[in-house]
């Protein structure tokens, strides 16, 4: 029954392997089949020893398993009751175990008419297909549509297993299974991979009726709907069928009282690869620059939401908003990680206009887990604050991302894999692409067409600027360089963003930190000035694309490739680095300059916050395309140089025939280089350094990944000194870090000096900080 509709109540906690769930109202009591933490029948023997495809059979013979009390498994976190053979190579684990045990119904007839719900109390790490009496019941973070492999690993890397989760499914749909007598029931749990390390298997089940929290309101999401100064659209979740109300005030504070509040009905829609009901409600007529304050629930069942609040968009000042990339998280630490990087943007910039999110959202998108963690480990940020995302490939699946977002869509083209949808805020006109419609590894030509006609209009509108947002990069430099959908992308869409007149595309997908200089439909504009102002690189009335990938804000990374792959792909980055650390970009936008700072985090360890990157376009009304020259005559100039072995800091320099107007000096106490020649007239002096207390004129410390495994260059850009300082602060020796994470693990080498930075008048004391990360991660990172 790979489609049951399944009602699920995720993470729900629980302190004793009692039944007693807390409910909103009072407290329901089930009535239990089998008790968690019972004896179970076990195979643990591998694939070598299968037990037989009718292993999960009602009559099957299990007289020669073995016996023990859950939790099963083996396990570093988790409380194990007994221990399971996991085989003889360590890396190579066995991929299935099987579970069976067996409980009493005296009469099923009367489940049946009871209704109600039959509700599974687990621990799971990995994954898991349940069986009653032979027939399927739930997949637990097991792919839905594929057929059940009992010799093979799931692929799915599972929570802990060191929290009870409470599944419920619809007894109407799992009641003929019973009979009268004994019941079996039985699981197989898989391991992710043969080099997992823990397995966790813990199973109660009982009956009983929907508590309160199955209508209560999950994973509140709160967007623009069209218009930012008059439209709010939110989606929300329930496990059970309940109403889609909205109720709202326009307020400078919380209101106590509801009873004058506007009130909307929604929609709401039953998705089984959500596990429950999605549910839509537009907001529409609202007044701009007004703070409004709403909650999300179902009357009948009086299950309201917390309080929240949005602000509709301001009408004058400058935008600002936060750019995040990719989380793709696999585990409940992956989104704290992600959720202290958010929070972490938000001491930068504490009222964002809103915030774009790059894709990638979660790992396997018919993981409804891995949703429930997005949203829980920071309900504020989406319900309060305004997020619009474009789906990444790992979100592509059954319309998981349309189900958690409002987004207003165009009529055309396919939204099943994603959405594609724009909006103006001010002077700028946004683009979100879903880079997962693809025809022949590129954009689908139904959205081509789209987006060039959107923009056209926006730019009829007068529109300044237009910001183009795409999951699938096309300036990147990691793993994905060289895909054919990146390549197929960077042909096709290059020319046409040029022509089209975009100023910034947001890219993801790739896990590193790239940024252009302004680009021509293929290769850097030559004839763009730079100087430096106010302590930021800037193009000076400038023309052209400016590509951004900004790394991760999970924990998931890519290393970057060679300087020559990257060259054969036709990718320029002025500003590259990968430091193994979440990132996040904050932008400021006036009518005719725009400025970007990207902050990396060391949210897994020292929590120290430094700046990367900086770069600021002006724009003027005099601003042309015309009359450049771009590709192989670029010409770098021999004042510039570079390091060739650039793993320190991010201060490298490449020419293109531009300048940089700056005094600034960076270095410190080690010179690392070598006189290095790119293409017929470029010359790189040897003599470059660089200084981690490169102070800017704003008050501001830049770092700009100054760690041991950055290997970052800044091409495109001609300093007018002839000289610049590069240091490296490198231990010889291995740096073990402190936290508990990493204890046991192959640390990288490396360290990063003490430091001060200055943001918006917040001093931050950065700390020594050791960078090491973890052989495993490593190896996570580059798949």
């Amino acid at each position: 029954m790979k489609n049951l509709k399944v009602m699920m109540l995720l993470l729900v906690s629980f302190i004793s392997t009692g039944w007693t769930v807390s409910a909103v109202h009072g407290e329901t009591t089930d009535t239990v089949l089998l008790p968690a933490a019972s004896q179970w029948h076990y195979h643990d023997l591998g694939p070598d020893q299968y037990p037989g495809d009718n292993w999960m059979a009602q009559d099957a013979d299990v007289s020669q398993w073995k016996n023990g009390a859950a939790p099963l498994g083996y396990s570093t976190k988790a409380n194990i009751a007994t221990t399971l053979n996991y085989g003889e190579n360590r890396e190579k684990k066995h991929p299935v175990y099987f579970f069976r045990q067996q409980f009493d119904v005296a009469n099923a007839e009367s489940l049946k008419e009871a209704g109600g719900f039959l509700n599974l109390q687990y621990k799971i790490d990995d994954s898991a297909v349940i069986y009653l009496n032979g027939h399927e019941i739930s997949r637990i973070n097991y792919p839905e549509d594929a057929v059940v492999n009992f010799k093979d690993y799931s692929g799915r890397l599972g929570d802990d297993g060191t929290a009870y989760t409470k599944l419920m499914l619809d007894m109407n749909q799992v009641s003929d299974y019973f009979v009268d007598g004994t019941n079996t029931i039985a699981a197989a749990v898989f391991q992710q991979s043969g080099t997992s390390s823990d397995l966790v298997f813990d199973l109660g089940v009982s009956v009983g009726e929907a508590a309160a929290e199955a209508y209560q309101p999950t994973k509140i999401s709160s967007v623009y709907h069209g218009s930012p100064a008059s439209t709010r659209g939110l989606t929300w979740h329930t496990a059970l069928a309940a109403s889609s109300i909205v109720r709202y005030v326009a307020s400078p504070v919380a209101p106590t009282d509801w009873s004058q509040a506007e009130v909307v009905e929604g929609t709401s829609t039953s998705v089984p690869v959500i596990d429950g009901f999605s549910h839509k409600a537009i907001l529409e007529g609202l007044q701009p620059d007004t703070t409004y304050w709403y909650q999300v629930g179902d009357a009948v069942h009086d299950a309201w939401s917390d309080t929240h609040t949005f602000k509709t968009a301001k009408t004058g000042g400058p935008v600002r908003f936060l750019y995040f990339a990719d989380v793709q998280g696999s585990s409940e630490y992956d989104y704290d990680i992600v959720a202290k990087t958010f929070y972490k943007g938000l001491t930068v910039n504490s009222a964002p206009d809103f915030i774009i999110q790059g894709g990638d959202l979660v790992n396997d998108s018919d993981n409804s887990e891995q949703w429930h963690w997005l949203f829980s480990k920071m309900p504020d940020i989406w319900a309060n604050q305004t997020i619009m995302a474009v789906a990444g490939n790992h979100d592509a699946v059954q319309q998981t991302f349309a189900n958690h977002f409002n987004y207003l869509t165009p009529a055309s083209g396919t939204q099943a894999t994603g959405s594609y949808y724009s909006y103006d805020y001010q002077f700028a006109h946004f683009v979100m692409l879903n880079t997962n419609d693809l025809v022949n590894n590129q954009l689908n030509p139904v959205q081509v067409e789209w987006m060039k006609s959107d923009i056209q209009q926006a730019k009829a509108r007068g529109q300044k600027w237009v910001i183009v947002t795409m999951h699938r990069g096309v300036q990147t430099i990691g793993n994905h360089i060289g895909a054919r959908t990146t390549v197929g992308l960077r042909r096709q869409l290059q020319p046409i963003f040029h022509e089209l007149g975009v100023d910034v595309v947001l890219q993801g997908h790739d896990h590193t930190y790239a940024r252009t200089n302004q680009m021509g439909p293929e290769t850097p504009i030559d004839t763009i000035t730079y100087e430096t102002v106010d302590g930021v690189m800037t193009a000076k009335k400038a023309s052209g694309v400016l590509y951004l990938t900004a790394n991760s804000s999970g924990t998931k990374f890519y290393s970057m490739k060679s300087a020559e792959v990257i060259k054969e792909q036709g990718v320029y980055p002025a500003v590259k680095g990968q430091n193994y650390k979440q990132m996040f970009t904050d932008f400021i936008i006036t009518a005719d300059k725009l400025l970007l700072t990207s902050y990396e985090y060391d949210a897994e360890d020292t929590e120290s916050l430094t700046i990367f990157d900086r770069y600021a376009v002006e724009k003027s009304s005099e601003t042309t395309e015309s009359s450049t020259t771009e590709g192989s005559s670029t010409t770098e100039s021999s004042s510039t140089t570079e390091s060739s072995s650039t793993t320190e800091s991010s201060g490298t320099t490449e020419s293109s025939g531009t300048t940089e107007s700056s005094s600034t000096t960076e270095g410190s106490s080690t010179t690392e280089g070598s006189s290095t020649t790119e293409g017929s007239s470029t010359t790189e002096s040897s003599s470059t350094t660089e200084s981690s207390s490169m102070t800017e004129s704003s008050g501001t410390t830049d770092t700009r990944g100054t760690t041991s495994t950055s290997d970052v260059t800044k091409t495109g850009m001609t300093s007018t000194s002839s000289q610049t300082s590069r240091s490296s602060n490198r231990t010889s020796g291995i740096v073990y870090p402190t936290n508990k994470k990493n204890q046991g693990k192959l640390p990288r080498t490396g360290q990063k000096p003490a430091m001060t930075i200055v943001i918006a008048g917040l001093s931050i004391v950065v700390g020594t900080t050791a960078v090491c990360v973890s052989a495993q991660r490593r190896k996570k990172n580059e798949r």
